[in-house]
């Protein structure tokens, strides 16, 4: 899957920098093993940051000199293993928590600016999932079936980015009426997979 999905981007003449998850197993296995034994060619560490009642710092490490990682030759244009150490600490109990997320990517960047581009991404993850949450009520609307789940799902993110482009062209019945165009289109959307037995709506 995640060979296609970099082909693709290859393909469209853009670069990437994708996290390396643990269901990529002999890739992350490899890259968890060998990145200790390496060098890293750049590296920044940020100020400490509060948001939600946490502190945390990450560091960034690049690592280009990647020829001994086999398992990372069957994804397209790898110039360099990413890695970000992320250490948090609950304002109120005090509690640490370090945890590292691994990246390939083709870009040739600094670490201070891969790190920018990997926030930017969480970013925007974090507020569509939010919207999706919050705004359209996806914890409250049940599915029967993974099929349904995934449509749904698909579905809102596209509520999500109809209304994103109409709100960018500065319309404003379309800012004034934010819920509700979203609510219709969902609505509309609910109700054609209830009739077709994929889900039922529960508020």
């Amino acid at each position: 899957m995640l060979v296609s999905i970099i082909k693709g981007i290859v393909g469209k003449g853009a670069d990437y920098l994708i996290t390396l998850k643990a269901n990529q197993k002999a890739a992350r296995w490899s890259v968890e093993d060998t990145v200790p034994t390496l060098h890293s060619n750049d590296e920044w560490k940020s100020e400490w940051e509060l948001a939600h009642g946490r502190l945390y710092q990450r560091r960034c490490r690049v690592y280009s000199d990647i020829s001994g990682i086999k398992a990372l030759e069957k994804f397209l244009n790898v110039k360099a293993v990413v890695t970000i150490d992320t250490h948090t600490i609950e304002k109120k109990s005090r509690t640490e928590q370090n945890q590292t997320r691994y990246y390939i990517t083709s870009l040739e960047e600094g670490a201070q600016t891969l790190d920018r581009i990997s926030r930017m991404h969480w970013g925007i993850e974090n507020n569509l999932h939010w919207t999706q949450g919050a705004r359209m009520s996806q914890d409250s609307t049940k599915r029967k079936e993974t099929k349904s789940a995934n449509n749904l799902d698909s579905i809102q993110k596209l509520v999500y980015i109809i209304y994103t482009i109409a709100s960018k062209k500065h319309l404003p019945e379309a800012i004034r009426e934010k819920r509700t165009l979203e609510s219709q289109v969902l609505s509309h959307c609910i109700l054609r997979q209830e009739q077709l037995g994929l889900c039922y709506f529960s508020s």
